[in-house]
């Protein structure tokens, strides 16, 4: 991996870029060889993590947003050389993590994103005592090392993935460095030179109001802990008749009546669902529902006015359980699938629920 001290890697990247202007085959086949095993180690690494990113605990050191980007970086050397899938995946969550699908929810990328880094340890922007930063910089990023903790004001956390403070003071953590940007230049634009133009189409719309005729056609009598039972096991077939790993939950009153995961399913779509079913609990309606209506009124589904991207999630899957005379008593929420799926699959199980005495 190339480092501020040791740039061998970037060696072994220009190699494998232009590897056909080397002489023999042997050479050609073992830069390929080793780019590729490297990208095939990142992107496993990915798959099997929470935000889907390679970096582990040791990794978080000064200038973590840097190994980040920099691992990226060789992902996409790899998607070049052999395009996988999964090493194009890996990549886009390393930018992904850098630009605020993180822990902290907020954007390393000065003037990018709901809640960017805004004090970095930069002397101009210091020195001038900007309003704002200048845009584009990539600061640091979490450092449990926290070289700097003497003179800056306490860190929120010693764990690796939160020790991060927005703070001029913490050049351990928010310092801006040229050898840092460079690969956010280079994954920012081969991400969007490679990324298959069908994949970043947005679908259209759903119809809000075809979402709440849902809602009031899918309204119980009663709901008891052998209907929740009864539903996710629905959701567990639909769910593996379409081979896809999700994980379900039902509660009612946030009493935990059903939980299945599928096989393939990674834990952090139980951090998903929860952030989901906030929603739906807290605004009465679909979280695709939200979903849908914020966008359509040109809003960030990741920056509503009141609501915490940290506990709040306006992606579809949480639906909300509701009794008649009683009002919302619960939500079933799936998490596992793109978020229209997810909502899809919620509704297809009950409506087979409902039906199953016509």
């Amino acid at each position: 991996m190339p480092t501020w001290d040791d740039v061998r890697a970037l060696a072994w990247m220009s190699l494998a870029h232009h590897r056909a202007r080397l002489g023999r085959a042997e050479d050609r086949a073992l830069v390929a060889r080793g780019v590729d095993a490297l990208a095939a180690r990142l992107a496993r690494q990915s798959k099997a993590a929470g935000y889907r990113v390679w970096m582990e605990g040791p990794d978080f050191v000064w200038g973590s947003n840097a190994v980040m980007l920099n691992g990226a970086m060789l992902l996409l050397q790899g998607y070049r050389l052999n395009p996988k899938p999964e090493y194009l995946a890996a990549a886009q969550s390393g930018l992904d993590w850098v630009l605020g699908r993180n822990p902290t929810a907020r954007s390393f990328v000065t003037g990018f994103g709901a809640r960017p880094s805004l004090h970095p340890h930069h002397r101009p922007s210091i020195g001038y005592k900007l309003a704002a930063p200048v845009p584009g910089f990539v600061t640091g990023g979490p450092n449990p090392l926290q070289q700097d903790k003497a003179e800056c004001p306490p860190y929120p956390s010693r764990l690796p993935a939160l020790s991060y403070l927005d703070h001029a003071c913490s050049y351990a953590s928010n310092e801006v460095a040229i050898n840092w940007n460079a690969p956010l230049v280079y994954v920012t634009a081969a991400l969007r030179a490679l990324t298959p133009k069908e994949t970043t189409m947005k679908p259209p719309l759903a119809n809000l109001d075809d979402l709440l005729r849902e809602e009031e056609q899918l309204r119980f009598e009663r709901f008891s802990n052998a209907d929740a039972l009864d539903i996710g096991m629905r959701l567990v077939a639909l769910a593996r008749e379409a081979g896809k790993p999700v994980t379900i939950e039902i509660r009612r009153n946030g009493a935990l009546l059903f939980a299945h995961a599928t096989d393939g399913a990674p834990p952090d779509h139980a951090e998903w669902i929860r952030r989901k079913a906030n929603l739906a609990n807290r605004l009465g309606h679909s979280s695709y529902y939200v979903h849908t209506e914020v966008l359509a009124r040109g809003g960030d589904i990741d920056a509503m006015p009141g609501f915490d991207a940290r506990d709040y999630a306006a992606h579809g899957g949480a639906f909300p359980i509701v009794v008649e005379g009683s009002g919302q008593i619960g939500t079933i929420t799936v998490s596992g699938l793109p978020g229209p799926q997810d909502h899809a699959l919620v509704v297809c199980a009950l409506r087979a629920w409902f039906k199953r005495g016509a």
